[in-house]
């Protein structure tokens, strides 16, 4: 029936369909297609490993980590999605791609909304050439250099029915310095949304950026360059009763003053210590290069198990209890290289920026 097992009773091939949630990376925008992220019905992603050395770095990362015993990458792989190891699919019979398989961060959710942020104000590692260097340099002027992140993708959902809507990497190159508090408003959408359950959001996000700066004010093992946090909620929270769990952000303290905006969510005033706290621009209520969703046609595959993975000794965690409505990752290891007993300063700037921007709504 051309159904091929990765491992037996684990994972199943024969459905799996383009994963609609991806906001960035090759295969989405107008090009979602099987060339992009897969989905798997069981709670599996499928990543198309990069050519070498990108792909083969990402891979030997994931394997590192996810098997490792020393203390650093024990915690870092609680930061990352689940690794799974990797298989080859077959399209048509005619060409073979590499899948790195991981968790699916949106497993269980009935509407999730999903934002990539790519984090460090330098988005290539020291092997880049100057031609790379200036290309990524040139994007994303607004919030790269000064802050240190770079919004790629957001998809957020509105009424009842979760209606999905995407924003692609202009809304982001078009953000400003002083009105990336639009990240906030369209992430969450509270224009529309109910106030005291995205205040609840936030305040979760803030904690969980929170954990990973911690990590990251200590660790000195690895220097981390052009991955992306992807943070995802269910938007379904607002069409229920219950209320999310409620995190302590005492240490969180927001900088400078607060004024309420109309939906009752706080808005930062200003700026201190070279940490922008936005303000709204004159425009902050347009959205700009919105695609709005279509429903995918799914392509027959031919699938291979040629090289099948073998799951790690941690599948278990696969079914570890997420929290419920929200969860955050660090994806994209293409560009790892060792941190030679430093700090990762790239990629402290943009979190501690990240992290400020979210708490300033708290």
């Amino acid at each position: 029936n051309g159904r091929v097992l990765l491992r037996p009773g684990k994972i199943c091939l024969d459905k799996v369909k383009p994963l609609e949630t991806q906001v960035a990376g090759h295969g989405t925008g107008a090009k979602i297609s099987h060339r992009g992220m897969l989905i798997h019905e069981d709670g599996y992603v499928f990543k198309p490993a990069q050519a070498p050395p990108k792909g083969t770095r990402e891979i030997q990362f994931y394997e590192r980590i996810s098997s490792s015993n020393h203390p650093v990458d024990k915690m870092l792989y609680s930061l990352v999605p689940k690794f799974f190891g990797t298989e080859t699919i077959s399209r048509d019979g005619i060409s073979s791609s590499q899948y790195l398989i991981l968790e699916d961060l949106t497993k269980g959710m009935v509407s999730p909304c999903v934002m990539d942020v790519k984090i460090g104000a330098k988005t290539y590692g020291p092997d880049a050439t100057r031609a790379k260097m200036q290309q990524e340099d040139a994007k994303y002027l607004g919030t790269k250099k000064p802050l240190g992140y770079s919004v790629l993708g957001i998809i957020n959902r509105s009424g009842k029915n979760g209606a999905l809507k995407r924003f692609d990497k202009t809304f982001g190159m078009e953000l400003e310095t002083s009105s990336v508090s639009k990240i906030i408003q369209v992430f969450f959408n509270t224009d529309v949304e109910e106030p005291k359950i995205v205040k609840q959001l936030i305040a979760q996000f803030t904690a969980e950026l929170g954990r990973i700066k911690t990590f990251f004010e200590s660790q000195t093992r690895y220097h981390i360059y052009a991955s992306s946090l992807l943070l995802v909620y269910d938007h379904s929270i607002f069409g229920s009763r219950e209320n999310v769990t409620s995190v302590d952000n005492n240490s969180d303290t927001p900088v400078g003053g607060c004024q309420s905006a109309p939906n009752g969510v706080k808005m930062p005033r200003n700026a201190q210590n070279g940490v922008v706290v936005p303000r709204e621009s004159q425009n902050g209520d347009r959205v700009s290069h919105i695609v709005e969703n279509t429903t995918q046609n799914g392509t027959q595959m031919s699938h291979s198990a040629h090289n099948a993975a073998e799951l790690s000794h941690r599948d278990e965690d696969s079914a570890r209890p997420h929290h419920e409505h929200v969860r955050l990752k660090i994806i994209d290891f293409a560009h790892v290289f060792p941190g030679q007993e430093t700090r990762d300063e790239n990629f402290l700037f943009g979190l501690n920026n990240l992290h400020q921007l979210f708490s300033s709504f708290t």
